[in-house]
């Protein structure tokens, strides 16, 4: 009995000592302890030698080790100011030492960031960066959910920002309305559902900056307004307006002191039922002394069963604008898709046809369907087809097969284009998923291709490699590699690297440095993604960079609400990441890339934006359910995101809910 008792002390003074808490452990120290039970149950007890009943012994506490074991590590801050409101806030140290091209420069700084949900005033919020000086820094207040009598509510912002747009301006399936980054404000009521009212005023600019967003302006002012309203239980109506004055340098970026001066207005009315939905658009431009152009679409949708139909028709006048931004212009035609959807079978047929206004533009048919058949729980196989008949006689095609397995998740996909002056190409990729134990993520891409063009033939190949891993409680590294290489008339080699170590110090006390090395200026491969060839991206240059970043955070407050909360209820983490989808299989794979400065929204009431890399975090939110809305304010056409943006999450006390949201080609 004696060696049990040894035994059970000894594995209770390891577990504790080394702060194995979980109940793995505290289970095995019970079962232990049950096992000696029996034995002491067995016990012989003495004879009474007399019948006066005896007081029962004292408790007295029974400390393991005599009460010597070292303490436990204590997670939680001693020191919390409980006095006021709810409210955290954050600050962070940066500095970094970028090479572009060859020219060396150094982004250094701070950003901060804060959060204070009031009773009376709903929850504002305070977030900027000031990097070099104030002069491309950047600074936004935001105040949502400000309540008023009778069911009204204003979100209030100033800083740098995004213009408002009513929601009719963006819930359509081909067409939608840009908004402007300014530095000025905005002010938005909404009524009980049926009523929505918008304005902002500002200078026009650009976010900038390779990790720590930025602003520059264009000078000038835009001043935009806007309402929607429910004009009878299916029927709803919106009008919006834009006005720009000498915004600089955008429709003419030939002439170095082009300036701006546009007016643009937009109005438009939808009917809906339970299965249907038909809008009609008109929008209206002038540019300076210049006539009225105008342009006009109708936008419809149906739903019956699995299956759901897009259609619509439209006319652009040539020279069309929206506010100082170029718009679709001297373009008219429609548009019909088809999508079915069941528990196996996913697929779309569709056609664009579209023909110049003036008959100096741009006509093309473009046919597009794609299939995909679920054989069984871990087998999916599919293809697309895409067929532009234009100018350029593009087609494409691609045929893929996912499979899980106990080795992950694997896709195999093989792709071919061509298109007129014998351009083709053809590429073979392969994506996995590795499975891993807790703390370890690892997916790899392997590409293979071939490009043929009417002067040479060149070959590709590029190897990604994307993860992270737990080192321990307290340190995470997170990586993305890429190696390519180019043959032509010679061989060319060129890597891409992105490596990230996240150490939390303590737990107001965090810092993550990072390595960012591009070594590669490979053309992209030939496709045929849309109606009208578009430019997606700006070409690569060979850059490299290193960040540094010491951040500090801290709540205060009582009651401690977490966000979209209550006072006292349980509360974990949201971390996203926005990113371009470009193979459309809805998943981050190693070789795609984060959309910057998209403002995300947590419940319609929080917001944040994503940094340069397409990450997000809403951190202390209510465990429950929530909707994350995506605002495509900085998406580049023609990328967008399915369902209106929004995703549904579902929040666990303590944990961290992790959300990929892909951004993809309107087709």
């Amino acid at each position: 009995m004696g060696r049990q008792i040894d035994s059970v002390r000894t594995a209770i003074r390891t577990v504790i000592r080394e702060g194995q808490q979980s109940k793995a452990c505290i289970t095995f120290v019970v079962l232990m302890l049950s096992q000696l039970q029996p034995g002491w149950a067995q016990t012989p007890t003495p004879e009474k030698k007399t019948e006066t009943p005896t007081a029962a012994p004292a408790y007295q506490d029974r400390l393991i080790d005599t009460g010597n074991l070292a303490p436990l590590v204590d997670d939680v801050d001693a020191v919390y100011n409980a006095d006021g409101k709810p409210r955290s806030w954050r600050i962070e140290a940066f500095g970094s030492d970028l090479n572009t091209g060859g020219v060396t420069r150094r982004e250094n700084g701070f950003s901060f960031g804060g959060r204070y949900d009031t009773t009376d005033y709903g929850a504002v919020s305070l977030d900027g960066t000031i990097r070099n000086g104030l002069h491309s820094s950047l600074f936004t207040f935001w105040q949502r959910g400000l309540a008023f009598d009778n069911d009204w509510r204003a979100n209030n912002g100033a800083g740098m920002l995004n213009t408002p747009a009513i929601e009719l301006s963006r819930n359509q399936y081909r067409f939608y309305l840009p908004s402007f980054p300014i530095a000025g404000i905005q002010s938005e009521l909404l009524h009980d559902g049926d009523l929505q009212i918008q304005a902002s005023v500002g200078e026009p600019g650009n976010f900038n900056g390779l990790r720590v967003a930025g602003f520059s302006g264009l000078g000038g002012r835009v001043v935009t307004g806007g309402a929607q309203w429910v004009v009878a239980p299916q029927w709803l109506a919106g009008f919006q307006f834009v006005d720009a004055n000498g915004v600089g340098n955008v429709l003419d970026p030939l002439v170095p002191n082009a300036k701006t001066t546009g007016r643009s207005w937009y109005g438009s009315s939808s009917w809906q039922d339970a299965d249907s939905r038909v809008q009609f658009n008109l929008v209206n431009s002038e540019v300076g002394p210049a006539a009225h152009r105008n342009g006009l679409w109708l936008d419809g949708e149906t739903r019956d069963g699995r299956y759901r139909y897009n259609y619509g028709v439209f006319k652009m006048d040539p020279g069309l604008i929206w506010g100082y931004m170029p718009f679709i212009e001297d373009t008219m035609g429609g548009y019909y898709r088809v999508n079915y959807q069941s528990q196996q079978w996913l697929w779309a047929v569709g056609l664009d046809s579209v023909s110049s206004v003036s008959d100096r533009g741009t006509e093309a048919v473009y046919g597009t369907a794609s299939l995909r058949y679920q054989v069984n729980r871990s087998l999916g196989i599919g293809g697309a087809a895409t067929v532009r008949h234009a100018s350029d006689g593009a087609q494409a095609a691609y045929v893929f097969v996912d499979k899980q397995s106990y080795l992950g998740t694997t896709r195999i996909q093989f792709d071919a284009a061509s298109a007129k002056n014998h351009q083709s190409s053809e590429q073979i990729t392969l994506d996995h998923a590795w499975p891993a134990e807790s703390g370890l993520r690892l997916s790899t891409s392997l590409s293979l291709a071939r490009e043929t063009t009417a002067e040479k033939r060149i070959t590709h190949a590029n190897f990604g490699v994307n993860g992270g891993i737990d080192l321990w409680n307290n340190i995470t590294l997170e990586g993305n590699v890429h190696w390519l290489t180019n043959r032509d008339m010679g061989t060319t080699h060129g890597t891409y690297a992105n490596v990230s170590m996240n150490w939390r110090i303590s737990p107001r006390w965090t810092m993550s440095m990072s390595y960012y090395d591009n070594r590669r200026e490979d053309p992209p491969v030939l496709s045929v993604a849309s109606l009208i060839p578009t430019p997606l991206f700006a070409p690569v240059v060979r850059d490299r960079a290193v960040f540094l970043i010491l951040r500090y955070e801290d709540r205060a407050g009582t009651p401690l609400v977490p966000l979209g909360g209550a006072p006292g209820s349980g509360a974990g983490n949201i971390a996203g990441y926005l990113f371009f989808d470009a193979n459309d299989n809805d998943r981050r794979d190693a070789n795609e890339t984060g959309a910057a400065n998209v403002t995300i929204l947590l419940d319609g009431k929080f917001s944040t934006r994503t940094d340069n890399q397409g990450r997000f975090e809403f951190p202390l939110v209510a465990s429950g359910n929530h909707v994350i809305t995506v605002i495509p304010d900085n998406l580049p056409l023609p990328y967008s995101v399915v369902g209106d943006g929004k995703r549904q999450v579902v929040v666990r006390t303590r944990e961290t809910t992790a959300l990929d949201i892909a951004a993809t080609i309107r087709k």
